[in-house]
């Protein structure tokens, strides 16, 4: 082995583009891509439709604004590129801008079943439920196993695994409950597997179980009211935490497990699932975008770079390339609002992107291309009256006023948050271009229904500007009558999405980087104790330096420099902590 590593040697290599045949398969819900067979395909897209519809009859759930997309691997090389655990069989990743859903082509019952699982997340993020750690992943694995049978749907099939793992060992019930996402239960690998199985056991109790099912909807509404979960326990069911314990033991133990029959068929007669070849936009840009879902966005942006090439019309390029300048790689604003600009005015079906384009660009380069990138936005949310009243705004500033009335005019009804920023530029847009009886009700208006001291005396401003009789008495600039834009363009932008990067932080003074064959380890020195840490794929590896550059290692002895790392116990070879997720030089 070499013994110079480079971890992000990919900065400097072109795209690599798909070579294999893929596929483009498209229901009423769902979008799906593979470079593998069409029965699988037809399988999985039946499954999650299925799934889908089982929700919408039995509970209220929304869809997200672009149909989730799923992508089936054909190979096993081709899935593990982008596969965040090497134990992975499928993956969610919720990008700001579209769903994703990728299945590996290995252990396909327990792939789907995973995917499955991720879906159900999305569902309930849609159906906006507030629920603790362990139920949203009790109802996702609940669920996860709904198949046909007998022309009904069958929910709770026994899941071995879980059954196996709590009939061995067992989690208080107590940490379950009041576990969150940053705790040892659900974070490190001895403890992980207890959680699902636990999750499920309970939340298979508490719906389909005999005595527990009548008083669960009283539980799930306290719940989504605030209740903490012991409490809701003791109003719902009349039952302490070591109690239910003690029940669901006996629940899991027992000699059967309950499956609830639906008496509901799906039709998958009216699905249109067949195939066509995929437009390589398609394909090239959902690898780039799973790139930049596990945080390697410089793949992420040579493959975005790479299909720009090929398609220079397309905005996607730019969407993706501008998410991971602005918050899934290192920020960097003047690239982000570029991006965003370019996507804007490719008409990009991403509504977020106008206003992030608009937050981050340049305060000259804004009032230029301010009015095309808000009425292309406005074409994608005509009834969006924040976007109404900007784009009214900016043709006030450029002395538009015709353009910014005939805007304002289109609003049949303003809401009261709206009062403060409509009749400023309603009231002149309407003198300037001399509707002089029109500005002066407006302006009459204002007064009424101003509220706030500075608003008051705006209105007051306002309402002297409009009894003057002709705009050359005018001697105040039109600024003078706004209200004081936000002091930073971009608390308007979507929020930075920060690393999901789950695990065990430590500090210490990096010491040795042992290079071996097929094992890379980083030696710490932790309080005078030298500990080692897994890194098994350095390509995926977030690492960050003080100078901001490539990270550029040599096996051996290091200097001692303080770092900082982010692992997930026990995951690693033995002799090791556990493997690496994030490092940081200090």
């Amino acid at each position: 082995m070499a013994s110079r590593l480079l971890l992000i040697t990919f900065l400097l290599l072109p795209a690599v583009m798909a070579a294999d045949k893929w596929t483009r398969y498209e229901s009423e819900h769902f979008e799906l891509l593979t470079d593998g067979g069409k029965g699988r395909a037809i399988e999985v897209l039946e499954q999650f439709e299925r799934v889908r519809w089982f929700f919408g009859t039995t509970m209220k759930i929304g869809d997200p604004p672009r149909k989730p997309r799923i992508v089936v691997f054909g190979s096993e090389k081709a899935y593990k590129v982008y596969a965040p655990r090497e134990t992975s069989a499928a993956f969610y990743a919720g990008l700001p801008f579209r769903d994703y859903i990728a299945i590996g082509p290995v252990g396909e019952g327990q792939a789907r079943r995973t995917a499955v699982h991720e879906y159900i997340h999305l569902l309930v993020k849609n159906s906006e439920m507030k629920l603790p750690l362990w139920m949203n992943e009790g109802l996702a694995e609940l669920y996860s196993t709904i198949d046909e049978y007998g022309g009904k749907i069958r929910v709770g099939n026994p899941i071995d695994h879980h059954l196996f793992q709590l009939n061995n060992d067992w989690l208080d019930l107590k940490r379950i409950v009041a576990a969150g996402h940053e705790s040892a239960e659900y974070n490190k690998k001895e403890h992980v597997g207890l959680f699902y199985s636990t999750s499920w056991a309970l939340m298979h109790m508490l719906q389909l179980e005999d005595d527990m099912r009548p008083k669960f909807n009283t539980f799930n509404q306290l719940i989504q009211a605030g209740t903490e979960v012991p409490d809701a326990f003791e109003k719902a069911y009349g039952m302490t935490v070591d109690q239910v314990e003690s029940h669901l033991k006996a629940y899991v133990r027992g000699n059967s497990v309950r499956i609830a029959i639906f008496n509901l068929k799906f039709d998958k007669s009216k699905l249109k699932l067949g195939g066509t070849p995929a437009n390589p936009l398609d394909y090239e840009m959902a690898l780039a975008d799973l790139s930049m879902a596990t945080r390697d966005c410089a793949a992420a942006t040579a493959k975005a770079n790479a299909v720009e090439a090929q398609f220079p019309e397309a905005p996607e390029p730019h969407v993706t390339k501008g998410y991971c300048f602005w918050g899934y790689g290192d920020q960097d604003r003047a690239k982000a609002g570029a991006e965003f600009a370019a996507a804007a005015r490719k008409r990009t079906p991403v509504p977020e992107v106008y206003k992030a384009a608009l937050g981050l660009m340049p305060a000259e380069a804004r009032r230029q291309e301010a009015p095309g990138i808000l009425e292309a936005a406005l074409q994608l949310t005509p009834d969006s009256h924040e976007l109404r009243i900007s784009l009214a705004g900016e043709f006030l500033m450029q002395k538009e006023y015709d353009k910014s009335y005939l805007e304002l005019k289109k609003l049949k009804s303003i809401k009261p948050a709206e009062v403060d920023q409509y009749f400023p530029i309603y009231i002149q847009a309407a003198w300037w271009s001399k509707r002089f009886p029109e500005a002066k009700n407006a302006a009459e208006q204002y007064v009424r229904v101003a509220k706030t001291p500075e608003a008051i005396e705006r209105a007051a401003r306002l309402q002297r500007l409009a009894e003057m009789q002709e705009p050359q008495q005018a001697r105040e600039r039109t600024m003078a009558y706004l209200p004081a834009p936000p002091p930073d363009p971009a608390g308007n932008l979507p929020p930075r999405q920060e690393p999901e990067i789950l695990g065990t932080k430590v500090r210490g003074k990096f010491v040795e980087f042992v290079c071996a064959e097929t094992d890379l380890r980083l030696v710490l020195d932790v309080n005078g104790t030298l500990e080692a840490y897994w890194l098994a794929n350095p390509e995926k590896v977030h690492a960050k330096t003080k100078s901001g550059d490539p990270v550029d290692l040599n096996c051996g002895k290091q200097k001692g420099e303080e770092m900082e790392l982010i692992y997930e116990p026990g995951a690693g070879p033995k002799g090791t902590r556990g493997q690496i997720r994030i490092m940081e030089w200090l």
